[in-house]
């Protein structure tokens, strides 16, 4: 479908990735020979088949004691269809509702936070545009107000908390940007040496760290 999209931009005369930004899911080998190169997710469908063998077997033999899900890494190939990442789509893992309340706890917020830094960190010398929340509304009007997303209830006190909260960490998120790697990357680095006749600092101890000062 992604593959289609691309061709159809194209058709279109919409400019990938500057008007239309585009990731697709398996990172096929189409992917790789599109023009723009596709950005993509992926998840080792072996392992997929594995867990699920797994989970079903432990369904049959010991039902007491089984799971209806398990978590799989996913890779991000990050190439030419796509230089925006969303931090936050409107679902968070289940967990963080059920241990801290969701988007209610400002622990949850800190962990967010945290969440992003580890962003910024590893890809900050790949992407270039990042959005923090993409549809935080839906968060606040349907798990709270409206009832069409977990944890579907009505409570205008926490309605109004999880707003607050997520335009907290999103005022947060910022911050960190500013501060972090990504800055490093993408901002003052050039006008950096031109203008002190040196890197900054943490971009030196970074590089240090990766082992790609020479």
């Amino acid at each position: 479908m992604a593959i289609q999209l691309i061709q159809k931009s194209i058709q279109a005369g919409l400019s990938i990735p500057d008007q239309v930004a585009i990731v697709g899911f398996d990172n096929s080998q189409a992917s790789r020979l599109l023009n723009p190169k596709l950005s993509t997710a992926a998840q080792d469908f072996y392992q997929m088949g594995q867990e699920a063998a797994r989970l079903l077997l432990q369904k049959i033999e010991s039902p007491q004691k089984a799971v209806n899900s398990c978590q799989l890494p996913v890779q991000l190939f990050i190439r030419e269809s796509s230089h925006f990442i969303n931090l936050h789509h409107f679902d968070l893992p289940i967990e963080l509702y059920q241990t801290y309340g969701d988007w209610e706890s400002k622990h949850v917020v800190d962990l967010f936070v945290a969440f992003s830094k580890v962003c910024f960190q590893e890809f900050s010398d790949r992407v270039k545009d990042w959005f923090v929340h993409n549809g935080p509304m839906v968060v606040v009007e349907g798990s709270y107000l409206m009832q069409f997303h977990y944890p579907a209830i009505v409570d205008e006190k926490k309605a109004v908390q999880v707003a607050y909260n997520l335009a907290l960490a999103t005022a947060k998120v910022i911050q960190a940007y500013r501060r972090g790697p990504a800055e490093l990357w993408n901002n003052d680095l050039f006008m950096e040496v031109a203008v002190h006749g040196k890197f900054p600092e943490e971009l030196v101890a970074v590089l240090k760290k990766d082992g790609v000062l020479w």
